[in-house]
């Protein structure tokens, strides 16, 4: 039992699925992740508003929801 248990962690490494974690490193749960990422850009969208005239913000804002949705996978 030992044996195909070790075998399975030794899977789990091999695909990325099990990995070390660095003492102090904050792990999000996928929830968490898609929550910051949207957050983050929000932020950089309000940024271009406040630098830029209308027309790069509008531009610039369709491209990082763009992005949110490929890396979110949803909304």
């Amino acid at each position: 039992m030992a044996v195909k248990r070790l075998g399975e962690l030794e899977d789990k490494i091999e695909r990325g699925e099990l990995v070390e974690v660095p003492k102090g490193s904050v792990v999000l749960t996928p929830e968490e992740r898609k929550q910051a990422v949207k957050e983050f850009a929000e932020r950089v969208k309000m940024a271009f508003y406040y630098e830029f005239d209308e027309l790069i913000p509008s531009i610039m804002a369709d491209k990082i929801d763009e992005l949110v949705k490929e890396i979110c996978g949803d909304d």
